[in-house]
């Protein structure tokens, strides 16, 4: 879970890159406020064989459907910080099968979890060539992370580079989380990116993560910045893999 949670955490990172103009660098207004809402699904399954000591050797077959909802704000204080809030409510319907040689035992179980961050983001050098900038977040499940970005333009190609350091506010280790996306940007209403991450336990036992990322951008209101996108994701932790897919909906209220 915590290695989910970097992840999630470390896109949301690479995602501060706003929609860009085929020609200029966006500019942060004071008083803009953004938002953005997704909706995701993610199916995964597992084969494997057991042993119950009542009841003997049994096939173990296990289905998981995954579902996901963002909801996010983005509030400029001024022409360097922003303020910003997000929420992921998610919910987890198994349905799972044992086979023994006899009988067969069937369990339907649902989870719900959720996990919410805020946070300060703080644009060093607006004028820059690589537009640096910092932002600290407060998240939960509890933690604290720190996470330092570039972004490099270059007409109709933009470059983005970021790190991260989350700090839990419990037991579980800290995390390292790289991150690199490149964008592309076809037309004044169809862009597309491709992003990928790394997250690593620091002083843990559990297997990196890693994650590979394509969204597909349209411009509704190119004016209002209002725009709808289609993501694919590949996550992988350690020998496990997972394909997810989603819609995402965003811009400008003001």
């Amino acid at each position: 879970m915590k290695i989910l949670v970097l992840s999630l955490a470390l896109l949301g990172s690479l995602a501060w890159a706003q929609p860009i103009d085929p020609l200029l660098r966006p500019t942060q207004e004071p008083g803009q406020l953004r938002y953005s809402f997704g909706l995701s699904y993610a199916p995964d399954s597992l084969e494997a064989l057991g042993f119950d000591p009542t009841l003997g050797p049994f096939r173990l077959l296990r289905v998981d459907q995954r579902l996901s909802l963002m909801g996010s704000l983005s509030y400029n204080l001024d022409e360097r910080v922003r303020a910003s809030l997000s929420l992921t409510p998610r919910l987890v319907l198994r349905q799972s099968e044992r086979r023994f040689a006899d009988q067969t035992e069937r369990r339907d179980e649902a989870d719900l979890s959720a996990t919410a961050s805020l946070g300060l983001g703080y644009r060093l050098a607006p004028e820059s060539l690589f537009d640096p900038r910092l932002s600290l977040g407060l998240q939960y499940p509890w933690a604290i992370q720190t996470t330092a970005s570039a972004s490099l333009l270059r007409d109709p190609v933009v470059l983005g580079l970021s790190m991260s350091l989350t700090d839990p506010l419990d037991s579980r280790a800290a995390g390292l989380g790289l991150g690199l996306s490149t964008g592309f940007v076809a037309n004044h209403q169809v862009s597309f990116s491709l992003g990928t991450s790394l997250v690593f336990a620091l002083g843990g036992l559990e297997a990196p993560g890693a994650s590979i990322s394509l969204l597909t951008s349209y411009a509704l209101e190119p004016e209002a910045e209002q725009e709808v996108a289609v993501r694919t994701t590949l996550s992988l932790r350690g020998a496990e893999a997972r394909l997810s897919f989603g819609l995402e909906l965003g811009g400008l209220v003001r």
